[in-house]
């Protein structure tokens, strides 16, 4: 969603700021303006910055589950999953809070206390954990080998 929003405002912004100088006259002709539309041009600047900055901005990244979840992918997370099988990543983190997927807390180390994981595929886990009232997960790190 947040991505979205950034890419429309960088079309916005490219928008205005053609509009603002580009004009045609009759069928073929272009005519560059000279005086331009300078606030269309500054506004048009300006979304085109912001979006570029909502892309590039937040190491966090945050959707909802079906379950209604709201999944908070870390950086490290992020980066674990580099090179893995997406759609079973995918598929393990929309049974979150369902009851499937054997989603069991952490509770053989005191490290880990607060700690979940779900299962994908063979071996694979996601470690994350929730807020206090479960309605939001931090999905914190992926281990293809089931090693915390």
């Amino acid at each position: 969603m947040k991505r979205a929003f950034g890419v429309c405002l960088i079309f916005l912004g490219i928008g205005l700021i053609l509009n603002s100088t580009l004009s045609f006259t009759g069928a073929v002709t272009l005519n560059l303006s000279n005086s331009g539309n300078y606030f269309l041009s500054v506004f048009g600047l300006t979304f085109l910055i912001g979006g570029l900055g909502i892309l590039l901005t937040g190491s966090l990244e945050e959707e909802l589950n079906p379950q209604g979840i709201k999944i908070i992918r870390s950086q490290r997370f992020r980066k674990d999953i580099k090179k893995q099988n997406r759609g079973k990543i995918d598929k393990a983190i929309s049974e979150i809070g369902s009851g499937l997927g054997h989603e069991h807390p952490l509770t053989k180390e005191p490290r880990l206390h607060g700690k979940y994981t779900i299962k994908i595929g063979r071996g694979g886990r996601i470690v994350f954990s929730y807020d206090k009232n479960k309605s939001t997960a931090v999905l914190e790190r992926y281990e293809p080998a089931h090693e915390y």
